[in-house]
């Protein structure tokens, strides 16, 4: 399950990173006395903020399958500007690995792929001026609002009460 929310939140971040590329590129081709300055920056900050929350997501499934292995909860200020893509490919492999075909779980090459993760990761909160601490703790926060009991019910997670007003 863990893995699965990591690689459905992965496509749902790489989707909106590539709005907001797009956004970049319409920008770029007006006239350069106008450029960015009559582009709309209020859409380009709010897909900016897409982005960031994907990763929040990503990193919420992290943190579940993190606990669900005993592992310690660390993430590394590093930074790789390199694609995230084949080190989400990797946990899912191993995963897959682990559950579908009884492989012993290769914790260090799982724990691997999530540093080379946190530091991709990093790269691009950097350039979007932010930290990984604070959208993990942005997602921490929006999923107090989501399930205020404490914990899942489907109740509260179709309700999404933290998109409400």
């Amino acid at each position: 399950h863990c893995a699965y929310g990591i690689l459905n939140e992965y496509v749902e971040y790489v989707n909106e990173f590539f709005k907001y590329g797009e956004l970049i590129e319409k920008a770029s081709q007006l006239p350069v006395d106008k450029g960015f300055d009559v582009y709309p920056t209020e859409q380009l900050e709010a897909q900016e903020i897409a982005v960031l929350k994907e990763i929040g997501d990503i990193y919420y499934y992290k943190t579940m399958l993190f606990n669900l292995l005993n592992l310690p909860q660390t993430t590394t200020d590093l930074q790789w500007n390199s694609d995230e893509g084949p080190h989400v490919e990797i946990i899912g492999d191993l995963i897959k690995k682990y559950v579908y075909y009884r492989h012993t779980l290769d914790v260090k090459a799982l724990e691997q792929a999530c540093f080379d993760l946190d530091r991709c990761f990093n790269f691009v909160c950097f350039k979007f001026n932010t930290t990984l601490p604070d959208i993990i703790a942005q997602n921490e926060e929006k999923l107090r609002k989501r399930y205020p009991s404490g914990t899942f019910t489907s109740q509260e997670a179709a309700a999404k009460a933290d998109t409400h007003g």
